[in-house]
């Protein structure tokens, strides 16, 4: 840990050693001799890569300089792929793009998994009406498309009507701020996997958007929960997305949200046969056989 005081790191430290009891008492943010490092941010990796250990990792979670407009903090980010740290990345698909983008050879990538002791269908046939769609709305995280998002649930709710119940979840904002008082409720920031599930499980389809490199763990688990995704076209997330097979996609314009979205709706048949095949395009192993799979081809562990 590299840029807190003892202090500020004890609550850290504290839930570290509770998931992790082997490592009670070997947990510190003073610097190490040698060893193994592993930068987790853009910021980071200029720390890791000063290091002189036996080997220096970069888990890339996403491709960080979008989140920046085009200036310092964009290059700067952009930059981190070139420090020669070994990538760690979070899907293929972003793999594959910093590969092709950055001259990166090297590098691993896993398939994210979801949890089955949280995210399952409801048990019993759905019930048809009315149709509640699971937006995940974050307008502070441009990333996520949230202007396109609630436009296009404006038009699905003025169609619609009582037909539809329209749920965000992901972020605490109050719909009066964006004139959606009678759209949808927001449900914010939900504080547990518990309540996350339930709401997916209790939901026919998901909305979530994603404009970075990678696809958000969010559809994976509200298809494993028994959603229809509707998701937009990314070029970097079409290993796995696949349209009328395990979602449908969208062109990122709010008429063709809203077709789509209307589609599911409309097409009840359309929906269940989506909802059948999609939850086998889902990775089968547990989240503790992706992270050791992932550590072995990488080298972290032998």
């Amino acid at each position: 840990m590299y840029d807190g005081t003892e202090d500020e790191m004890s609550h850290l430290r504290e839930r570290i050693e509770f998931l992790f009891p082997a490592l009670r008492g070997a947990v510190s943010c003073t610097p190490l001799d040698g060893g193994v490092s592993v930068a987790t941010f853009w910021k980071s990796a200029y720390v890791v890569a000063e290091r002189r250990g036996e080997a220096n990792y970069y888990f890339i979670q996403d491709y960080e300089p979008a989140f920046y407009r085009a200036g310092s903090l964009y290059g700067l980010a952009e930059n981190s792929y070139r420090l020669g740290l070994r990538p760690i990345v979070n899907t293929p698909g972003l793999l594959d793009f910093i590969q092709k983008n950055h001259n990166v050879s090297d590098g691993v990538s896993f398939i994210p998994t979801v949890d089955r002791a949280f995210f399952r269908p409801a048990d019993g046939p759905p019930v048809k009406d009315p149709i509640q769609i699971v937006f995940y709305g974050r307008p502070s995280h441009h990333r996520n498309g949230f202007d396109l998002g609630i436009q296009a649930l404006t038009e699905v709710n003025r169609a619609f009507g009582s037909r539809v119940n329209i749920v965000s979840a992901g972020e605490d904002w109050n719909p009066r701020q964006f004139g959606l008082q009678n759209v949808l409720e927001n449900r914010g920031r939900l504080s547990s996997f518990s309540e996350v599930a339930a709401l997916y499980r209790g939901s026919h389809i998901g909305l979530c958007l994603m404009f970075s490199k990678h696809p958000s763990y969010q559809p994976f688990e509200m298809i494993a929960s028994g959603c229809v995704v509707v998701t937009n076209e990314n070029e970097a997330t079409s290993w796995f997305f696949r349209n009328e097979e395990n979602c449908l996609l969208s062109p990122p314009t709010v008429p063709e949200l809203s077709s789509a979205l209307t589609r599911l709706i409309s097409n009840y048949d359309l929906w269940g046969r989506i909802r059948s095949s999609a939850v086998n395009s889902l990775s089968r192993q547990s989240w503790d056989e992706v992270i050791d799979e992932t550590c072995l081809k990488a080298g972290l562990i032998v």
